[in-house]
């Protein structure tokens, strides 16, 4: 959920990353391109719109978003082992 409007959220599943504005009336694909499952966390720190995606997949790929959804961008370069764990909490 966003950290200041209710009505605002961003979910995943198996076909990507989606986006509402108007609490779950309508939904729009933000980011779907080579996504076939996502766990998705927000940083823990109040207020902020920043973002965390990974795919589960044999290969994982990290993304970040810094403006609650609306765009990602790829920060897997230049890992190495790659793991993805997500936690709730």
């Amino acid at each position: 959920m966003h950290p200041t409007d209710p009505n605002t959220l961003v979910g995943s599943t198996n076909g990507g990353i989606y986006k509402t504005t108007d609490a779950g009336v309508t939904w729009t694909a933000k980011r779907s391109y080579r996504l076939q499952f996502c766990s998705m966390k927000s940083n823990t720190a109040a207020n902020s719109l920043i973002l965390y995606a990974t795919t589960q997949t044999a290969t994982p790929e990290f993304y970040r978003s810094t403006d609650f959804g609306d765009t990602w961008t790829l920060i897997t370069a230049g890992l190495s082992n790659l793991h993805s764990t997500f936690t709730n909490g």
